[in-house]
């Protein structure tokens, strides 16, 4: 495309469908390049992995389509479209016998952290502090290390409320309902092989029990974005 204000450049975009990291969704991925008109190859290169000639035109489409989605009725076939499309699952809650449960997200460590802090700012979370690239500690070796070196980028400390405030009805509350104290843990996301891992622990470090992993695990992964 010729954009009015860009006079003597042609724009070109690509959009990419992928399955999303919630369920049932699916994600829009846009990129832009742009190559002076007279210049314009005959045969355009193939598109690089990742980023934009111009982050602004890149973000001037990614608005405009996301306006245009919100707006618009979308039809059941779009959506079947984009679960076809890039259909790989992109979070797994694992549930091994010999240890306790973890989750595996197959995104960059960006992505995935960004995801995460989303879900430990949901209604079921209190996110406490934050620790980035904290390398390896002790505690947590035996259980890591396997073919290589395991680099923990993320750590975080956390309150998790099993009954929100907002789900204990104001009969319940009448009747002496209240909610109970949060558990406060840890979460360590490692990356290895692309995939990051997350496991939860007290926050000294201990193994939390498997099922109260699995709870708060499943919530986590049912608030991400």
């Amino acid at each position: 495309v010729e954009l009015n204000e860009v006079v003597g450049m042609v724009h070109q975009f690509r959009l990419r469908l992928e399955q999303g990291v919630q369920v049932n969704t699916t994600e829009i991925i846009v990129q832009q390049r742009q190559y002076e008109a007279d210049l314009l190859p005959e045969n355009l290169p193939e598109w690089v992995a990742e980023g934009s000639d111009d982050a602004e035109q890149e973000e001037w489409l990614r608005t405009s389509l996301a306006q245009a989605l919100a707006t618009d009725n979308i039809t059941s076939s779009a959506s079947l479209l984009g679960q076809e499309i890039g259909a790989a699952v992109k979070v797994e809650l694992e549930t091994p016998e010999q240890e306790n449960p973890y989750m595996v997200m197959h995104l960059n460590s960006v992505r995935a952290w960004a995801s995460i802090e989303y879900a430990l700012n949901t209604r079921s979370f209190n996110l406490l502090e934050t620790v980035l690239d904290a390398g390896i500690e002790d505690s947590v070796v035996p259980i890591y290390r396997a073919d290589g070196d395991v680099v923990i980028t993320h750590e975080d400390y956390f309150e998790f409320y099993e009954d929100t405030p907002e789900d204990i009805s104001w009969f319940g509350k009448l009747r002496g309902k209240r909610n109970p104290d949060p558990g406060v843990y840890k979460l360590i996301m490692i990356e290895q092989e692309g995939s990051q891992f997350i496991r939860i622990f007290r926050p000294n470090g201990d193994v939390v029990e498997a099922r109260e992993a699995y709870l708060v695990l499943t919530r986590l992964r049912n608030n991400l974005t």
